[in-house]
Parts: structure tokens; C-alpha cells; sequence
């Protein structure tokens, strides 16, 4: 009779080997130099609040229906101008439709802190706040959203209401 896991013993090593290639690959293929797998159109643009720039803002593009891509995130400088840039640092977005979050947290008047904002840690975490109504910043209820053109846009206008006037 013959042995069946003799054979099976001899082939685990190159089964291994094989597991160790493939991880290895898909690792390396996640790497920081990847650029994205479709054409992106520049987007660029000024975001205000009561008419005012808003400085150091947030704003995240977050892709809607068919438009491909993983979309994108901007910071808004003293003068409210963002450039949008991939999770791979490449300036632009595919072309389509989008959801846009618009968020700056801030620390309460009386409050000194050397830690940046993470709005990815729950409230109760940070004592940062939104400093924005939340039908701007909610990501899950923010009703702004943009479409982008093929040839991409310099003139994106976020108009933002404090809902104080």
C-alpha cells in the first residue's frame, strides 16, 4: 500500500514558500509609491464660512454611485485654498460624483493641548470639538457633494453657514 502523506510532507515546504512569496507581494504591493488605477483631474479650490476664508479645515471626498476611486482629502490653508490629493499623495480625483465632509476641530477657549486633532478617535476621546454645524461635518449625514469633470476644476466654492446669523 502505498503512503499518501509522504508525498503531501514533501510538498509542504513549497507550499510555504509559495504563502511567504504571496504575502510578500501583497505587502510590497501596497507600498507607498502606488498610484492610482484611473485618470485623475485636478480639484482644487477655496472653502468659506459666513463669507469669511476657514482655515485649517478638513475636507474629505468620499466617492458616490459609479465613481471609482477611493477618493480623496484637503486641508485649507489662511486664505480657505485646498488642493485635493489621493490616499496615494497624487493631486486630483478621478472624474464623478462625490459626498464632501467639511470638519475643523478646535479646542475649547480655556483649554491648552500639544496633541494634534484625530477625527478618527470617538469625542469622548479628544477634547477636541467640531467646531462646524454637523450637516457639514457628519460623515454620515453631510449633504454637500460636487461632481468633477474630467478636466477638473481650480474654482471648487464651498459656501458654509455658522447658523449663528
Amino acid at each position: 500500500m502505498k503512503n499518501l502523506t509522504s508525498g503531501l510532507a514533501t510538498r509542504r515546504p513549497w507550499a510555504a514558500t509559495w504563502a511567504i512569496a504571496l504575502v510578500f507581494l501583497g505587502v510590497a504591493g501596497c507600498a507607498k509609491g502606488q498610484k492610482s488605477s484611473t485618470s485623475l483631474a485636478p480639484v482644487a479650490g477655496t472653502v468659506k464660512l459666513d463669507d469669511k476664508p476657514l482655515a485649517e479645515a478638513a475636507l474629505e471626498f468620499v466617492p458616490n454611485g459609479d465613481t471609482h476611486g477611493q477618493g480623496g482629502a484637503a486641508s485649507s490653508d489662511e486664505a480657505g485654498h485646498f488642493v485635493v490629493t489621493t490616499p496615494f499623495g497624487e493631486e486630483g480625483l478621478p472624474p464623478g460624483e462625490y459626498r464632501v465632509i467639511i470638519s475643523k476641530l478646535v479646542l475649547p477657549q480655556d483649554m491648552h493641548f500639544d496633541i494634534p486633532p484625530d477625527k478618527n478617535l470617538p469625542p469622548i476621546e479628544t477634547p477636541y470639538r467640531e467646531s462646524l454645524p454637523l450637516r457639514y461635518a457628519d460623515r454620515m449625514n453631510s449633504k454637500l457633494s460636487v461632481k468633477v469633470a474630467p478636466s477638473g476644476t481650480d474654482k471648487m466654492v464651498f459656501t458654509l453657514r455658522s447658523g449663528k446669523k
